[in-house]
């Protein structure tokens, strides 16, 4: 039996285009931070530690273009975002149900 790849211990039903396996289909989770912050906390109740992550500035993803946030996976409903200065905008999460 194969295991989901994203931690969960449930068993794998899907393949996704970047190889890893997973238990369930994909679900999303929007966080507005409204407030300037230079830590940003993520409670997205996904059940998955390690989800796929997406940071919106500016109305433009910041991935592949700063060498922040830093991104730290507390739990598995739970992340934090962590800037060099207050920040306000939009976390994308993803991940498995």
């Amino acid at each position: 039996m194969k295991l989901c790849d994203y931690g969960c211990g449930k068993k794998a039903k899907h393949q996704l285009k970047n190889g890893k396996w997973c238990c369930g289909l994909s679900s999303h989770y929007l966080h507005t931070q409204d407030t300037t912050a230079t830590v940003w906390t993520v409670v997205h109740n996904l059940g998955s530690k390690y989800v796929n992550v997406d940071v919106i500035v500016n109305d433009k993803s910041v991935q592949g273009t700063y060498d922040e946030p830093e991104i730290e996976f507390i739990s598995t409903t739970t992340l934090t975002c962590t800037f060099s200065e207050d920040t306000v905008g939009y976390c994308s999460v993803w991940g498995n149900e």
